[in-house]
């Protein structure tokens, strides 16, 4: 056998064993191929399940939401319309009473001497009174 014969059914072995190789390659890919397809799908599915999961959950976020508002709307009704002018009638009075207390004061001084002079008085004459009985 010649050196181009020789070299010749080298590269036929080559090729079919690269065709083999080749093949396989290819087998294994769609393989591989048909494996991922599937479990891209299964993640895709559990994806569009959790997404409609979630989806549920916030519609009912926002019902809540929606009667948080209403509560807190009716709150600062009932705050505008009932605690505040209460609490407006409360400090006006209390104001009131405490400027009437601070103008009294100094009659309430006054009262105090008085009647302390008014015990000396009874005293002194309860004195007397005794003497002369």
């Amino acid at each position: 056998m010649t050196n181009n014969e020789l070299l010749l059914e080298i590269s036929n072995m080559m090729d079919v064993k690269i065709g083999t190789l080749h093949q396989t390659v290819r087998d294994e890919m769609k393989e591989m191929e048909s494996s991922f397809h599937g479990e891209i799908t299964g993640l895709k599915s559990e994806l569009q399940s959790e997404m409609a999961e979630i989806k549920h959950e916030m519609v009912g976020m926002q019902h809540e939401m929606a009667g948080m508002k209403a509560d807190i709307r009716a709150l600062k009704i009932q705050n505008e319309n009932d605690i505040i002018p209460r609490l407006q009638n409360i400090e006006s009075c209390y104001v009131d009473t405490s400027k009437r207390f601070y103008m009294e004061l100094g009659q309430m001084e006054d009262l105090k001497q008085d009647v302390e002079v008014l015990k000396k008085v009874v005293a002194e004459h309860s004195e007397r009174l005794q003497k002369i009985s």
